[in-house]
């Protein structure tokens, strides 16, 4: 809740670029929930959920590299 209070959530995806989605979401990248913005990305639904998937395996994001690992 305090991510989106604070922060301004431009419409498009830090990922796949998409500004077609009615769902944007703030997605953690690191697991440790600080209140930096580095640490957060916003992410469409899709991207969202495939982030926490990934997350799962033991795989995140790499938003700054725009690739998956």
């Amino acid at each position: 809740n305090w991510v989106r209070r604070n922060w301004k959530a431009p419409r498009v995806c830090e990922f796949c670029k998409t500004t077609e989605s009615y769902n944007y979401q703030w997605a953690n990248l690191d697991g440790q929930y600080k209140r930096m913005r580095e640490t957060w990305a916003l992410l469409c639904g899709s991207c969202h959920r495939n982030h926490d998937n990934k997350r799962g395996k033991q795989k995140i994001f790499n938003i700054k590299n725009d690739k998956r690992l």
